[in-house]
C-alpha cells in the first residue's frame, strides 16, 4: 500500500509543479509589457507638458500685450494730467493729495503749504464761535445730512 500512495504523491507532485510552470508568468514577457506602458505614459506626459507650454506662453502673450496696452494708457493719462491746464474735478486737492503727488514727483517742488499747527486757546475760540454761531437741532442735522 505504500508504494501505491507513493505513486499517488509523486503523481500529485508532478501536477502541481505543472500547474505552476504553466500559470508562472514570462519574465520577458512582463518586462516588454512593463517598459512599453513606461513609454507610452512618457510619451503620453511629454505631449502634455508640450501642450502646457504652448497654452502658457499663448497666456504670457496675452499678459503682456494687455500690460502694455494698460501701461499706455497709465501714461497718457499721466501726461494729460500733467499738462492739462484744466482740472479733471471741481474740488481742490486735499493735503494728502498734494502730498501723495509731491512724494510721488521729488524733483517737482511740493505744492503743499507748512500749515501751522493751531494752539488750544485757538481750537477752543474756534470751537466757542462755532457753537455760538450756530443752534443745531437733530431736524436741521438730519437735514443737512440728506442734502
Amino acid at each position: 500500500m505504500s508504494w501505491i500512495w507513493m505513486a499517488q504523491l509523486a503523481l500529485d507532485v508532478g501536477l502541481i509543479f505543472t500547474v505552476m510552470a504553466l500559470w508562472r508568468p514570462n519574465p520577458k514577457k512582463n518586462a516588454e509589457e512593463v517598459e512599453e506602458r513606461i513609454a507610452g505614459s512618457l510619451n503620453l506626459l511629454e505631449s502634455r507638458a508640450a501642450q502646457l507650454e504652448k497654452e502658457m506662453q499663448a497666456h504670457r502673450k496675452v499678459i503682456d500685450e494687455q500690460l502694455s496696452s494698460l501701461l499706455g494708457v497709465c501714461e497718457q493719462a499721466r501726461n494729460l494730467l500733467d499738462k492739462s491746464p484744466w482740472r479733471v474735478t471741481s474740488f481742490t486737492p486735499s493735503r494728502e493729495e498734494r502730498e501723495l503727488k509731491s512724494l510721488a514727483q521729488p524733483d517737482r517742488h511740493p505744492e503743499v503749504v507748512p500749515t501751522k499747527i493751531p494752539t488750544l486757546q485757538e481750537l477752543e475760540q474756534v470751537k466757542r464761535r462755532h457753537h455760538s454761531d450756530i443752534t443745531l437741532d437733530l431736524k436741521t442735522l438730519l437735514k443737512d445730512q440728506l442734502a
